[in-house]
Formats: C-alpha cells, sequence, structure tokens
C-alpha cells in the first residue's frame, strides 16, 4: 500500500505539470486566464485548509503579476498545520473534479487498488478514458467538463513556494509515520489507502486530460511549422 501511495502521487504530480506545460505552450500569454477556474480552486483550497487549523487570512491575490497567492498567520496546529494548508489544492482539486462529473453527468469508474497492481490500472484507465470520449464525444456538456477538469488539473499540485513552506513538516510527518508503520503501531492500509484512493481519481482524470490536450499541442506545433512566418523590415 505504502508503494502504492508514492506510484499515484508520483503520477497525479507529474500529470499536473505536464499538463501545465502543454497548456502554457498552447495558449501563451493567455494560460492565466484559460486555467482561471483551476487558480480559484487552488487558492480557495489554500483558504479551507487555514480554516481547518485554525490560521487567519490576511490576503488573497488571484491576480497578481507574480502569481495568485493566499497570505496567512501561523495555524494554531504546528507542523500538522503548514501540511495541511500548503497541500490542500491536491484535496482541494480532485474534490472539484470529482464534483463536476456530478454536475455534467460524467461517470468513471471504480478501481480497486487493493485487488489490481499498478501497470493493470494504469492499462484500465486507459481503456476507460477510451471510453468516455467514444461515448460522450456528441455532448456539449461533456466538453465544457474537459475544460473544467483541464484547467483544475493544470493547478492541482502544490506550488513552489507551497512545498517550501511546508517541506520540513512534510519530512517530519513522514519520519514519525515510518516509525509507526515500523513497529507496527498503526495499519498502514488505514493510513494510505483513503489518500490513495484520490491520488487514483486524480490520476484517472489527469490521464484522460492528457490524452485530450496532447493532440492540440501537436496540432499547434505542426501549424507553426508550416505556415510561413512573418519577415520584420
Amino acid at each position: 500500500m505504502v508503494a502504492h501511495f508514492f506510484l499515484w502521487l508520483s503520477l497525479l504530480i507529474i500529470s499536473s505539470f505536464l499538463l501545465g506545460n502543454i497548456w502554457l505552450n498552447i495558449a501563451g500569454k493567455r494560460f492565466q486566464i484559460l486555467v482561471f477556474i483551476g487558480v480559484l480552486v487552488h487558492e480557495l483550497s489554500h483558504v479551507l485548509g487555514c480554516f481547518l487549523v485554525g490560521s487567519r487570512v490576511e490576503e488573497i491575490n488571484l491576480f497578481s503579476s507574480r502569481g495568485s497567492y493566499v497570505k496567512y498567520r501561523k495555524p494554531k496546529i504546528p507542523v500538522i498545520g503548514d501540511v495541511v494548508i500548503n497541500l490542500f489544492p491536491l484535496v482541494g482539486g480532485v474534490f472539484s473534479i470529482w464534483l463536476s462529473t456530478l454536475i455534467f453527468n460524467i461517470s468513471f469508474p471504480k478501481f480497486d487498488i487493493e485487488i489490481y497492481s499498478f501497470f493493470q490500472l494504469a492499462i484500465m484507465m486507459i481503456r476507460e478514458v477510451a471510453s468516455l470520449f467514444i461515448h460522450n464525444w456528441n455532448s456539449f456538456s461533456f466538453w465544457i467538463f474537459i475544460y473544467f477538469l483541464i484547467s483544475i488539473m493544470v493547478c492541482l499540485v502544490p506550488s513552489k513556494q507551497d512545498l517550501k513552506n511546508s517541506f520540513v513538516s512534510i519530512l517530519l510527518i513522514l519520519i514519525a509515520i515510518f516509525v509507526l508503520l515500523y513497529f507496527n503501531i498503526i495499519d498502514s492500509s488505514k493510513v494510505f489507502l483513503p489518500p490513495t484512493m484520490m491520488f487514483v481519481v486524480g490520476s484517472f482524470f489527469g490521464l484522460m486530460a492528457i490524452i485530450f490536450s496532447f493532440p492540440i499541442y501537436i496540432l499547434k506545433k505542426s501549424l507553426l511549422v508550416l505556415l510561413p512566418t512573418k519577415r520584420k523590415r
């Protein structure tokens, strides 16, 4: 279960970073406007994290030249508080995608990570993504959902500043968890199963967003090669 936790977390993070690079190349200067819904979800997740650990929010900025951010005071819960605040966009993002599936009536399969291996689940995901596109390609609400999905997925992972703010706290928590696991004080399935399931759901939709986005990226690159460039006089 521990291995599954880190594998699916890694896949989710890689999917988000890859999507960010793809759409930054596609949209250029319009990138921040394109993913505004994701930016909103990301920052509001920080705000909710602050509320959960008793931290006061001092400023929320969605349109800064340095990017969006949330300024907050030191949380009342030490160590865990910093982790919750800075990593909560992962939770808020996946929850928002799940909520979007309900709003746009998009059904997705349930994956049993306790039965199938990582690679078996990955193959199943590719098949299910293909099935979703085949059965919903002519639905307008499906393409609206795809837009919401891409926007949220691009902004899903914590920023460099988020990781910097919580690095020490994350390290301390991981050390504590592995010590407890080593001495069999806690059950790994109870600790790692819920977040792993969340990462599996996020990875599934991340894969879905990449499969849609990559052909657009290739198409734009091809057009840039084929179309003549303007000469300056």
